[in-house]
């Protein structure tokens, strides 16, 4: 679900910048292929090696370095921990969650 969701979520942008449903789905589609085909056979160190190849002040770096400061990674492993804990029938570790917020910067100096 959380993948598909990204999908939806990079497809929804791209309708926003006048981009027509069918050609946003099919190029998020064929970005996320070319992504996971990648990764298809990992090995240990795989996953750690496609972040680091990343181009310094690239566009996949700028996006990467934008989610970390959001806090994505950060709520993905919170909620692995909270998956692993309802599946051991335990319960989830107390955490206080705040909603990341986005809005445009004050343009007056």
């Amino acid at each position: 679900g959380q993948l598909y969701a990204q999908q939806l979520a990079a497809q929804s942008w791209l309708q926003e910048q006048g981009v027509d449903a069918g050609a946003a789905a099919r190029w998020v589609g064929a970005v996320y292929h070319t992504v996971s085909y990648d990764s298809a056979t990992p090995g240990p160190d795989t996953f750690a090696s496609l972040v680091e190849e990343q181009t310094p002040g690239g566009l996949n770096e700028q996006v990467l370095r934008e989610m970390r400061e959001a806090g994505a990674s950060l709520a993905l492993r919170d909620s692995l921990d909270d998956v692993l804990a309802r599946i051991e029938g335990r319960p989830a570790a107390a955490r206080e969650r705040t909603a990341y917020s986005s809005s445009p910067a004050d343009p007056s100096p």
